[in-house]
C-alpha cells in the first residue's frame, strides 16, 4: 500500500495549504539533495521544530545522520528503524517509511521523499541506546564497595566521535555497547565497569584479580561489527593500584595516568603503582575545591628552620603552605599555589598563610619562647599587583603587636612582576616598616638582575637545583660561587635552599655561604615542634669529597 493510497499525503494536500498537515503521522519531504521541502504539523508535534525553522535546511543537519534517505529512486516503500534528533535535545528511536513512488519526479528532476516517524521505539535505559554515564561520586562508591586494595583502569576511547559523524549516532552507540561488554567480560564477576564520560570508562577489580592492561588494549582495538560494517577504534589506558577507601583519589589518579598515556598516543599504557605521593597535576576539580578550602581557611602552615651554617643556630623559619583535601588527599603545593595564582585566589591564600604565620610568632612572643630573628613568608609576584598589599601586611603585624623586623617576604619566581614601579612602591613601604625582602630561587625562573637594582632586596636564596648538582657539576658550583660573590659585593645575605647531604653542607661552608635550609637540618614542622633540634651539628661533619673546581 502506497502513502497516496492511504490518503496520508495527497488527501492532506487537497485539504490544507501545507502538505500532510491533516495527517496524524509525522511527514517530512526531501529532495535528492537532502534539503527539506515539506514538514507537517505532526512532525512539529513529534520533533519540536516548526516548518518555518527547518524547510530549506539539510535533512541530516536537522535530524542527524541516520535520517539520510536510503530508498530514493527505488519503487515501493522501504522501512527501517533508526534514531533521529529532536528540538528538545532527546534522540528518538523511530521507524522510517520511505516511499519512492509517493510523488512523481518534479520539474527539477528531484524525488520528494516522505519520511514517516511512526513510533518512539525504546526508552533510554533499554538495550540499543548508549551506555549510561555515571558521575564521579557514584563511581567512587563503586570503588569503595569492591573494598580492599583495588586496581583501577581508566580507558579513553579514540574514534567514537568520528563514528558518530561519519556513520551515525546509533552506530556509535552500538560501538560503546560492545566496548562495555568487552570490559565487563575482562573484569568478570569480581569487578565493575563504569562509564564516567562520553568516551571514557573505568574498570575496577580487586588487586588479587588484576586486569592485563595490554590485553585490554588489544581487545578494545579488535574490530566492532555493526550493521554498517566493521569498525575499528583505538584507546589509551591509565592503571593505578590503591586503597578503595579513598575512592575519589583512586579515580583521580587513574584519570591522570590515562591523560599521561594520551600524551604518548593511541595504544599507550601508563602505570602508577601507588597513591602515596601528593597530587602533582592540575586536577579538573582542583580550582573549585581550592575555593572552598580558602573560604574555610583550611590551608595549614608548617615551618622549616633556616640555620646559620657556621653555628647551626636557627635564624628564621620559612612558612610552608600545605593543603590536605578530603577528596584529593595531600595536594602538591606547586599545583595549588599555581592554580591560585592563575585564578586570583593567591591574594586570599597568601593572606591566610601570612596571618597564621604571624599568629605563631605572636604566641611564641607572648610565651617568651621566640628565639628566631624572623618569620619568612612567600610572596607571589601576582600579589604585588594588589593595591592594598602593603596595607594588609602592616595591619596583620600591627593587630598582633609585632614589629616589621620579625617578617621577611620571599618574592617567588613563578610569575614575572607585571608592574615593577608598583612593586617597588609596595615593597618600599614595607621595607621602611622594617620588613625584609628576599629573592627566592635566585638564578632560575622569572627573577632577573633588574630586581636587584629596583627592589629593596636584602637576601638572595640559591635555588635548590644548583645545590642538588653542586658536588657533581662544576657548572652548578660556579653558579653558586657567583651568587655568593654577588651577594657579598652588594652586601646582601645569602641562603642556600634544599641542602640534603653532608657534602653539600661542607661545600657551602667552604664557599662562605651564610645560611641554609633543607632536609639535612629539618623538614617542615608544626608549632609544637618549632624548636626541636636541627642536625647534624657542624662539628660532626667530616670531609668526604671535594667540590669540583672552576
Amino acid at each position: 500500500m502506497k502513502f497516496r493510497d492511504r490518503g496520508l499525503v495527497n488527501g492532506a494536500e487537497r485539504c490544507s495549504g501545507s502538505p500532510g498537515d491533516l495527517s496524524p503521522v509525522a511527514l517530512v519531504g526531501s529532495g535528492l539533495d537532502g534539503v527539506i521541502t515539506s514538514w507537517n504539523r505532526a512532525a512539529t508535534a513529534l520533533l519540536g521544530w516548526s516548518a518555518e525553522a527547518v524547510i530549506g535546511k539539510s535533512l541530516v543537519d536537522v535530524l542527524g545522520c541516520d535520517a539520510r534517505p536510503r530508498a530514493v529512486g527505488h519503487s515501493g516503500v522501504s522501512r527501517f528503524r533508526t534514531r533521529v534528533d529532536s528540538a528538545r535535545g532527546v534522540a528518538l528511536d523511530v521507524d522510517l517509511l520511505v516511499d519512492g513512488e509517493s510523488y512523481p519526479v518534479d520539474p527539477r528532476g528531484e524525488y520528494v521523499v516522505a519520511l514517516v516517524p511512526v513510533a518512539a521505539i525504546a526508552p533510554a535505559a533499554e538495550a540499543g541506546t548508549s551506555p549510561p554515564v555515571d558521575n564521579w561520586t557514584h563511581a567512587a562508591k563503586i570503588v569503595r564497595d569492591i573494598g580492599g586494595t583495588v586496581q583501577c583502569v581508566a580507558v579513553g576511547l579514540v574514534g567514537v566521535e568520528a563514528v558518530n559523524r561519519g556513520y551515525s549516532r546509533s552506530t556509535g552507540d552500538a560501538v560503546l555497547r560492545e566496548i562495555t561488554r568487552r570490559l565487563e567480560c575482562a573484569v568478570g564477576n569480581s569487578g565493575r565497569v563504569v562509564r564516567i564520560g562520553g568516551n571514557q570508562f573505568v574498570a575496577v577489580t580487586p588487586v588479587d584479580a588484576p586486569l592485563d592492561a595490554a590485553q585490554l588494549v588489544a581487545q578494545i582495538s579488535h574490530p566492532v561489527e555493526t550493521r554498517l560494517g566493521s569498525i575499528r577504534i583505538g584507546c589509551y589506558v591509565g592503571s593505578i593500584i590503591g586503597d578503595s577507601a579513598s575512592g575519589l583519589v583512586v579515580l583521580d589518579r587513574a584519570d591522570l595516568a590515562m591523560r599521561r598515556a594520551l600524551a604518548r598516543g593511541v595504544g599507550a599504557i601508563e602505570f602508577q603503582s601507588d597513591i602515596g605521593h601528593p597530587m602533582s597535576s592540575h586536577h579538573p576539580r582542583l580550582d573549585t575545591l581550592l575555593i572552598d578550602a580558602v573560604a574555610r581557611r583550611a590551608i595549614s602552615v608548617r615551618f622549616q628552620p633556616v640555620i646559620e651554617l657556621c653555628t647551626g643556630r636557627i635564624l628564621e623559619f620559612e612558612a610552608l603552605a600545605r593543603w590536605h583535601s578530603h577528596e584529593l588527599g595531600d595536594v602538591d603545593p606547586n599545583a595549588f599555589i599555581g592554580a591560585a595564582e592563575v585564578s586570583g585566589l593567591i591574594h586570599d591564600l597568601g593572606q591566610i598563610v601570612l596571618e597564621k604565620s604571624l599568629d605563631v610568632v605572636q604566641a611564641e612572643n607572648l610565651a617568651g619562647r621566640w628565639c628566631a630573628r624572623r618569620m619568612s613568608v612567600n610572596l607571589s609576584a601576582v600579589q604585588l599587583a594588589h593595591p592594598d598589599l602593603s596595607t594588609r601586611v602592616l595591619e596583620a603585624l600591627t593587630s598582633r603587636g609585632l614589629d616589621g623586623d620579625v617578617l621577611q617576604l620571599e618574592l617567588t619566581d613563578t610569575r614575572p612582576i607585571a608592574d615593577l614601579r608598583v612593586a617597588t612602591q609596595q615593597l618600599g613601604t614595607l621595607r621602611r616598616a622594617g620588613v625584609r625582602v628576599a629573592l627566592d630561587d635566585f638564578g632560575t625562573g622569572c627573577t632577573n638582575m633588574s630586581y636587584l637594582r629596583d627592589l629593596p632586596v636584602e637576601v638572595l636564596k640559591i635555588d635548590r637545583r644548583f645545590i642538588a648538582g653542586m658536588c657533581a657539576s662544576s657548572v652548578d658550583t660556579a653558579v653558586i660561587r657567583s651568587i655568593i660573590a654577588l651577594a657579598t659585593e652588594l652586601q646582601l645575605d645569602v641562603i642556600a635552599e634544599g641542602v640534603e647531604d653532608e657534602d653539600q653542607h661542607r661545600a657551602l661552608c667552604r664557599m662562605g655561604c651564610f645560611a641554609a635550609q633543607g632536609l639535612l637540618y629539618a623538614s617542615g614542622r608544626d608549632q609544637d615542634d618549632l624548636y626541636a633540634a636541627v642536625g647534624p651539628p657542624p662539628r660532626a661533619l667530616g670531609r668526604r669529597r671535594s667540590v669540583p673546581s672552576r
